[in-house]
C-alpha cells in the first residue's frame, strides 16, 4: 500500500461514519453504507431467475468460492453477495466492496484473456484495509474490547463481524501490545 494510505483509511472510514449518523464504537450496517452510495446490495439468489445453474453452485455446491462482486451496468452499481456465508462473513464480503467503490477503484474485469480471475493486488490491499476500518475503526478497538472483557468473539458480535476480522483488526492495531 502507498505511504499514508493506511491513515487516510482510518480518516476517510470515520467521515463515513459520522456521515451516517455513528460513532467509532457503533456497529456499522454495510446496507446503509451502501444507500449513502446509491449502491444495491442483493443476496446471490436475486439472480437465480437469470443464471440458476451458477447460482445453485455458488450457494450449494462449492459455497466458498464466491463472497462478492460489484457488478457496473448502464452507470448502476449493485454488489452481489454469497448469503450462504455467515453474517459476519457476509458484512466484510459486501463492505469490502463497497470499500472499493468509496475509495474510486477503476472497474476491472472479472477474468483475463485466459479465465484466470483477476484481482489487482494492491487494489485488493486497499480494499481489504479499508473495510477493516469500516468495520472496526482503531479508535474503537481500546474501548469495545475493554467492554467486552477482552474477548475477540464478543466483541465481533458488537461489531456484527466475523471473529477473524476482529482479531485482524486487534493485532493490526496493536491494541494488546498498548494496554
Amino acid at each position: 500500500m502507498k505511504h499514508g494510505f493506511k491513515t487516510q483509511a482510518e480518516r476517510l472510514a470515520l467521515e463515513e461514519r459520522t456521515a451516517l449518523e455513528l460513532t467509532a464504537v457503533d456497529r456499522l450496517d454495510p446496507k446503509a453504507l451502501a444507500a449513502r452510495h446509491s449502491v444495491a446490495i442483493w443476496p446471490l439468489e436475486r439472480l437465480r431467475a437469470i443464471i440458476p445453474e451458477d447460482v445453485d453452485h455458488l450457494l450449494v455446491v462449492d459455497g466458498a468460492c464466491f463472497s462478492a462482486a460489484t457488478v457496473i451496468r448502464d452507470g448502476r452499481i449493485a454488489v452481489v453477495y454469497n448469503e450462504s456465508h455467515a453474517d459476519g462473513r457476509c458484512a466484510n464480503s459486501v463492505t469490502h466492496e463497497l470499500a472499493h467503490i468509496i475509495l474510486k477503484h477503476p472497474p476491472t474485469n472479472a477474468f483475463d484473456a485466459f479465465g484466470n480471475r483477476n484481482f489487482p493486488k494492491d487494489l485488493e490491499e486497499e480494499a481489504t484495509w479499508f473495510a477493516g476500518c469500516l468495520l472496526v475503526p482503531k479508535d474503537a478497538v481500546r474501548p469495545v474490547m475493554s467492554r467486552c472483557g477482552n474477548d475477540v468473539a464478543r466483541a465481533a458480535e458488537h461489531f456484527g463481524i466475523s471473529p477473524q476480522l476482529m482479531q485482524w483488526r486487534v493485532n493490526a492495531t496493536s491494541w494488546r501490545r498498548r494496554r
